[in-house]
């Protein structure tokens, strides 16, 4: 048996060797984003918002932690080798106008557009799914706090908005009993207005002078939601802004609708050829079946509304309902989506599949949760939680960012990328004007490889 002693060393140590990492890969994204005009003018507002933005990658998980990090050298020296005091930063948050939130949130959705041209250079579609998320709060003063009856508790709720590969577009705290789908038309054609295009001002002058044409004219935009989106405010603004949209149908909605499917069809079986070990080849069949697991029929039909700029398609599946022989439409469960997109574009089981995929956004508003620790705020005032949550926004997107430059098509979550990239020891060394970061071997290759890998790291498309 091996007999542990403790001493202790001067020498300053730090669990945070991998911040710099972090820190190259925001020093090369904000190059390229206006944001230092969208913070409040008040003495070190640029270093405020960026040592909250190095505490999330540290997994602070409220702002008193910040005095915890500050005692790390490492956290200490990426923060300008001071760390102010929990209220300092409460104050920051708190300084921030309605105004600067929502151009943050522009800069936030311009940021992830120019993010998305690093990881896939040639692009013909992209997904933007939106959701939001209530988040229990506990403090018996804190502004906008409200019961919402479908949760059945006090809440803030959060406004989300991803696109398919994890990074976000937007990001908004709002009281609790706040509709999920309120001003959902301004969320649209605001993050809609940041897609570069050829001739803008970011294009041309100050962001990417390589950008060769319009990303609006390159790629195809379509957006998913769930029910509490299906209604007129939402089609409306997808189609004015040319996004193809499939939406969940509200049972309100569907109900007239029934009637209308003339047809019902089994689904098709979808068949896929996957290799097992051994080089032995296996066929899998797949077809589409209710949320429970029943078989199901699939049918279609045209919506056509007064308050809609055009007729959408609605796509319906249906299961018999236990012990029914299916006689008449009550004998039947219904669900059922309504889009823009066009049969020719994707047939029903396509369009089935593919708004199916929309669950992932659910992983990434978990990963918010509990890599960020976005279920709780911080402050009493509304909008200085705001301010927080488009923060963390922030550095989520980095964090993402970071992961997807690591693996493209299998990008691990903050946890993951914590362990293995962040939390490098390393040994702080000072002299003179410069900062030393001291590494074992293997960990200076991987802080090194890193390094080089950002720097080469090109935004824009090809």
């Amino acid at each position: 048996m091996t007999i542990i002693k403790i001493e202790e060393t001067d020498k300053e140590l730090s669990i945070l060797g991998g911040l710099n990492i972090f820190e190259a890969a925001w020093n090369k994204i904000q190059q390229n984003i206006p944001w230092l005009s969208c913070i409040p003018k008040v003495p070190k507002s640029r270093k405020k918002f960026e040592d909250l933005l190095f505490g999330f990658a540290g997994d602070a998980q409220c702002l008193n932690d910040m005095k915890d990090l500050g005692r790390d050298s490492a956290f200490e020296s990426v923060c300008g080798g001071e760390v102010l005091s929990p209220k300092s930063y409460g104050d920051y948050l708190r300084s921030f106008s309605n105004h600067e939130i929502d151009e943050l949130n522009k800069q936030l959705a311009f940021s992830s557009f120019i993010q998305r041209t690093a990881i896939k250079k040639k692009q013909d579609s992209m997904i933007l799914d939106f959701d939001s998320t209530a988040n229990r709060q506990y403090a018996e003063k804190m502004e906008g706090v409200c019961y919402s009856g479908e949760k059945k508790f006090e809440c803030l709720t959060t406004m989300h908005v991803f696109d398919e590969l994890g990074l976000q577009y937007y990001c908004n705290v709002r009281p609790g009993n706040t509709h999920t789908s309120d001003s959902i038309s301004k969320i649209i054609h605001m993050i809609m207005n940041q897609m570069p295009k050829k001739g803008s001002y970011q294009a041309e002058n100050m962001i990417l002078p390589g950008l060769k044409s319009s990303y609006k004219k390159k790629m195809k935009v379509y957006a998913r939601a769930d029910a509490g989106y299906s209604n007129q405010e939402f089609m409306n603004a997808c189609l004015a802004k040319g996004m193809g949209f499939v939406v969940r149908l509200r049972a309100d909605m569907l109900a007239p609708q029934i009637k209308n499917i003339r047809t019902w069809n089994k689904p098709k079986v979808k068949r896929k050829t996957v290799n097992r070990r051994g080089g032995k080849k296996e066929t899998i069949e797949k077809t589409i079946q209710f949320y429970d697991g029943r078989d199901c029929e699939i049918g279609s039909t045209v919506y056509a509304n007064k308050s809609v700029a055009k007729a959408v398609r609605v796509v319906c599946i249906r299961a018999l309902k236990p012990g029914e022989l299916g006689l008449n439409e009550d004998s039947y469960d219904y669900f059922a989506w309504a889009t823009s997109i066009g049969e020719h574009e994707m047939n029903n089981e396509k369009l089935v599949y593919f708004y199916r995929k929309r669950g992932t956004a659910e992983n990434y508003i978990r990963e918010m949760k509990n890599g960020f620790d976005m279920r709780h705020y911080p402050c009493l005032k509304l909008d200085a939680n705001r301010a927080y949550a488009i923060i963390g926004a922030f550095a989520y997107n980095v964090m993402r960012f970071i992961s997807l430059l690591d693996s493209p098509t299998k990008p691990q979550f903050a946890k993951a990328i914590r362990s293995r990239i962040i939390t490098l020891p390393c040994i702080v060394v000072r002299h003179a004007e410069y900062v030393i970061f001291r590494y074992m071997t293997h960990h200076h290759r991987r802080v090194k490889h890193w390094l080089e890998k950002l720097k080469i790291t090109q935004f824009g498309f090809v």
